[in-house]
């Protein structure tokens, strides 16, 4: 499993508000884990983005769980859940 855990991701979006994401598993995108980021507004970042974490409709296999997706202009994390599609304890 690829993991991605540990950043401070909240400088995207500069040329305009929510084009965007911080974090984003592409189409057939599996077997990921998204962990103890910060994907928002950031000490040095402007809160534009999107969302802070999009899981596209065809990625399978992940965890997203302990982040902080606050300060995002459109929300905090965005994806399906199910026995192989996990999204739990986030801040948004």
């Amino acid at each position: 499993m690829a993991s991605l855990t540990g950043n401070k991701i909240g400088l995207n979006s500069q040329a305009s508000v929510g084009t965007y994401n911080g974090i984003t598993l592409a189409a057939g995108c599996t077997d990921v884990l998204i962990a103890g980021n910060t994907s928002g507004r950031t000490a040095d970042g402007n809160g534009q983005q999107g969302y802070g974490c999009v899981a596209t409709a065809t990625a399978d296999r992940y965890v997203i769980t302990g982040n902080n997706f606050s300060g995002n202009h459109t929300g905090g994390v965005s994806g399906a859940t199910d026995s192989t599609k996990i999204i739990d304890n986030n801040v948004a």
